[in-house]
This record gives structure tokens, C-alpha cells and sequence, in this order.
């Protein structure tokens, strides 16, 4: 079965998504800023989020997302 969506639904289906991925980095870096006691791995993945959030904000943005 094939479905056919145009670019609306494309856009508004990507939007989605982004927005799903800047509230799980945002809970990430919530939850590892909490931790005082963090593992090497952990402030690694604190200074990941903390440089992906923009870049997921800003891509957001460009598909019509308001973060205000």
C-alpha cells in the first residue's frame, strides 16, 4: 500500500518530531544538570544537549515551529 502526502503534511509531520526531540533534550539536560554526582559519559551527553538544543530549536523554527 502507498500513501501520498504532500508537503504540507510533510512539514507538518517533521515539525512534530523536532518538537518531540527538543523536549526530550530538554528534559535530558534538566535531569543531568540535577545530578551533581554525573559520570564522564553523563557530562558528555550534558554538553551534547546543551549544543544540539539550538540547532533543533532553529530548524524548528525554519519549518513555521514558535518556541515563544
Amino acid at each position: 500500500m502507498q500513501i501520498e502526502i504532500n508537503d504540507e503534511i510533510a512539514d507538518h509531520i517533521i515539525k512534530t518530531k523536532l518538537r518531540e526531540s527538543i523536549d526530550a533534550v530538554r528534559q535530558e539536560i534538566k535531569n543531568l544538570k540535577k545530578n551533581k554526582s554525573r559520570a564522564p559519559y553523563e557530562d558528555a551527553d550534558l554538553k551534547h544537549g546543551v549544543k544540539l538544543l539550538p540547532q533543533l530549536e532553529a530548524v524548528y523554527e525554519y519549518f513555521g515551529g514558535d518556541l515563544k
